[in-house]
């Protein structure tokens, strides 16, 4: 070869490289242009329903919360499959689905840190990788810090790419595994409850009312020489049970009551309801074991009283309108305005009287559902209970009194 055809083949391809380093290099910032303002997880809007696991992962690779979905449930496996708070499931997997990227952002790693996407196998990684499992392709999503640039926005890297971006929303998740559980215990308002008894460590509460719609209860075994702090102090005991609510929960059988120090509480509605509790502590934690059962014959004897309330008050009803539609016709018959469509409207007759037995049998049937439903919910666990809630089970006589003035 001459070196004249040497020079001329040099140039050739300098060319050549030179045009594919600015093809290569114009192309990268084009591609993601083409690929801001797509979907973080493509298809999840429409596939949504497909998912059947959400799963974060935190340094060193950790798995620190599974929740999976069940035939008739979602539950965290975190906490023996324990059902989850659906909306708060709901609205994560939707803030995902609505998640655009925004805007691309560093593809060095050893720029990750600074905006929280780094690799979760990292021992000191801040980054939690958010994994879908159920659609077509595996998600996981190293999610970062917060945009602190005024747009809203969450720093986000697909756990197999280097390109990391600003995506729409915040993506953050909650890590607090309890915070996932559906919180909801039971909710027995005191309107229900007729009487509750609190056994501890050789001290009796006894509280009642007679009537759903007294304001206190009466606490009834006040020893001499003491008066209760204030005459309400029923009232909190007698609620214990209205929107009982969790901070976490276990399976039965992790810890040993000691009958000297637990609680053993039974609450007695009007309508023959009856829950019984044990509430003990360990440590500055507070839990509860609670089961329900139904008093038939008490049951029964209510719903035959409030069945006699309601044919007393349709009998008084429907006297009156008797006397107001003899009227009526007495009126008719000088009246030639008035029709039929003016006559007073009977009172319609109640179930309760129509069908006393059918209405009996019905409402019996209601309330062992209940029973059966809360035993569902709560055998075979133990629910950690807020503090407020747990004081107002794990009571002694002498936190309610004072000397007598």
């Amino acid at each position: 070869m001459s070196k004249h055809q040497f020079n001329k083949l040099l140039i050739v391809t300098v060319v050549v490289l030179v045009a594919a380093f600015w093809a290569t290099s114009t192309r990268s910032p084009e591609s993601r242009e083409e690929l801001a303002g797509q979907s973080l997880v493509a298809d999840l809007k429409q596939d949504i329903n497909k998912v059947s696991a959400l799963r974060f992962v935190e340094a060193g690779d950790k798995t620190v919360l599974t929740i999976v979905k069940g035939d008739k449930t979602w539950t965290l496996a975190e906490r023996d499959h324990y059902p989850v708070d659906m909306q708060k499931v709901r609205e994560y997997l939707l803030k995902l689905a609505e998640a655009d990227l925004l805007e691309a952002k560093t593809s060095r790693k050893e720029s990750y840190a600074k905006l929280g996407v780094e690799d979760v196998a990292a021992a000191e990684a801040k980054s939690v990788r958010v994994e879908l499992d159920g659609l077509a392709k595996p998600v996981k999503i190293v999610v970062g810090n917060a945009n602190s640039m005024g747009q809203d926005g969450t720093y986000v890297r697909r756990n197999d790419e280097e390109q990391s971006w600003l995506a729409k929303g915040s993506l953050i998740p909650d890590r607090v595994v309890g915070n996932w559980l559906d919180k909801n215990v039971i909710d027995i308002q005191s309107s229900r409850i007729e009487r509750f008894l609190l056994a501890k460590s050789g001290s009796l509460i006894s509280g009642s009312k007679s009537k759903p719609d007294d304001d206190k209860y009466v606490i009834e075994n006040v020893p001499k020489g003491r008066e209760l702090n204030s005459e309400y102090e029923g009232n909190t005991l007698g609620a214990a049970l209205a929107s009982l609510t969790m901070d976490d929960v276990r399976k039965s059988g992790a810890a040993e009551i000691d009958p000297s120090t637990s609680t053993a509480a039974k609450y007695q509605a009007f309508d023959g309801l009856v829950i019984e509790a044990t509430a003990w502590q360990e440590g500055d934690k507070g839990y509860v074991r609670l089961s329900a059962s139904l008093d038939e014959a008490k049951a029964g004897a209510h719903i035959d009283a409030e069945q006699a309330k309601a044919k007393a008050t349709f009998d008084a009803a429907n006297a009156e309108h008797i006397a107001k539609l003899a009227e009526f016709n007495k009126k008719k018959e000088t009246d030639k305005a008035l029709t039929d469509a003016d006559a007073p409207v009977a009172p319609t007759m109640p179930a309760a009287v129509s069908d006393a037995a059918k209405d009996k049998a019905d409402q019996l049937a209601t309330l062992k559902q209940e029973v059966e439903t809360i035993n569902q919910k709560c055998a075979g666990w133990d629910f950690q209970l807020p503090t407020y809630k747990f004081s107002s089970i794990n009571k002694t006589m002498d936190e309610l009194l004072k000397p007598k003035a």
